[in-house]
């Protein structure tokens, strides 16, 4: 029964077989392709060789040379018996011939060693090992030697793979750099700064994520949103809180009050997650009243302006200013307290039950506002949420007051990040 073979043609037009089994096969210049051709131009995994019906389809795989047949390159082929074909630059015989000598009669049969081989052993038969010298097949080279296509395609391969694992790497540090610069702040282990000036008697409500940096003379602000803070600690040998004190918002970490109790300066450390850290180096001024003032007008004048105010009151809260409303009837209010005559006593119950009346209304228009506002931002609606924010701007013009000064950061922080979806 004809046994069908691969014969590689070297130099001197002589042939070495290759038995091809019913299966497939691969051809190829290193292990582990089935038939080995260690020649520099032949691919890793150049091309599938299988039977079909007594003859050989030979199919390239995406090879360097790819497989000429008559000079034209090809992808595929169905050799008949007899026909030669090239896979860089050896050349190969697709025949049909008889089986494979057993080793008894391998040793009588054996043709000798042709005189230009380097070698004066005989080749080991190539049904077993399928693999041969490139001196056996092609003879000893001569003339000077060429660049080998295979090993400029697997150089190349493998500068491009070292490149890609070079950059590959530099960008997994630049995201783990940026995620820790993220979390530790931009001040990395250092402890931020964040001065604050208040006068005695003040609160004041700041956003412990705005960040101001100097580039130059140009000072350069910032959000940091990983800014959350939990604990804080008066450090010894300061003031403490006989000079100011610290709430931190329990719902909004991001935000604390400070309040001025006597003229002079303490630091306060905020204590976060990740051991981030803020000091609060605060500045406590003089207030701005008199506190003599109160004593020195008399009964008359005290009564003349509680009315003039409560009539400045009415004024306002009929043009919708409530705020401004609400203001007048707490200073009139204020200032009839001390007065004890009848008339006095009358003028300021009435400034209280307006001052009370009025607050309520404030308040209710606030609230309802802030749920507003919620569910725009909840539906990342950021304009119809700044839209409701200055109307809760235009509602407590006051920025002395803790609520404005609350609806400062979050309008602040909401605009920043509309800017950033924008950008």
């Amino acid at each position: 029964m004809a046994t069908a073979k691969l014969r590689v043609i070297n130099s001197e037009g002589e042939a070495t077989e290759f038995e091809l089994p019913e299966h497939a096969v691969i051809l190829g210049r290193i292990p582990p392709s089935d038939i080995i051709l260690p020649h520099p131009s032949v691919s890793r995994r150049h091309a599938k060789a299988e039977l079909q019906d007594g003859c050989c389809r030979l199919t390239d795989l995406d090879s360097h040379n790819g497989i000429v047949v008559d000079g034209q390159r090809i992808d595929e082929v169905l050799l008949a018996p007899g026909e030669r074909f090239v896979l860089g630059e050896v050349e190969l015989e697709f025949a049909l011939g008889p089986p494979a000598q057993t080793a008894a009669t391998a040793g009588q049969n054996t043709p000798a060693v042709p005189e230009s081989s380097p070698s004066s052993a005989q080749p080991a038969p190539l049904s077993d090992e399928r693999t041969v010298s490139i001196d056996e097949l092609f003879g000893p080279a001569d003339g000077p030697a060429q660049t080998p296509h295979g090993v400029e395609e697997e150089a190349a391969v493998k500068s491009a793979w070292g490149a890609l694992q070079f950059l590959g790497v530099v960008a997994i540090l630049i995201v783990i750099g940026g995620i820790a610069w993220h979390y530790a702040g931009a001040t990395g282990s250092q402890s931020y700064v964040y001065p604050v000036s208040v006068r005695v008697g003040e609160s004041k409500v700041i956003d412990l994520g705005r960040r101001v940096t100097q580039r130059g003379s140009t000072p350069r602000i910032f959000m940091d949103w990983a800014a959350r803070y939990t604990d804080l600690v008066y450090p010894e040998g300061t003031p403490g809180t006989s000079v100011a004190s610290v709430e931190i918002d329990d719902n909004l970490s991001f935000m604390a009050t400070v309040t001025g109790h006597d003229t002079g300066h303490t630091d306060v450390y905020l204590y976060g997650p990740n051991n981030r850290r803020c000091i609060l180096r605060i500045v406590v001024t003089p207030g701005s009243r008199d506190p003599f003032e109160e004593e020195r007008r008399s009964i008359e004048a005290r009564i003349g302006e509680g009315k003039s105010r409560i009539q400045r009151g009415r004024a306002s809260r009929a043009r919708g200013a409530l705020y401004q409303a609400k203001v007048q009837f707490r200073e009139a209010a204020e200032v009839l307290r001390p007065v004890r005559t009848d008339e006095g006593r009358q003028a300021y119950r009435e400034a209280y039950d307006l001052f009370l009346e009025t607050r309520d209304e404030v308040d209710r228009r606030f609230e309802d506002l802030k749920r507003q506002a919620i569910i725009q931002y909840q539906d990342r609606d950021r304009v119809g949420a700044l839209n409701i924010f200055r109307q809760m701007r235009e509602l407590i013009p006051d920025e002395s007051d803790r609520r404005r000064q609350e609806l400062e950061i979050i309008y602040n922080r909401t605009l920043y990040e509309f800017l950033q979806e924008g950008a």
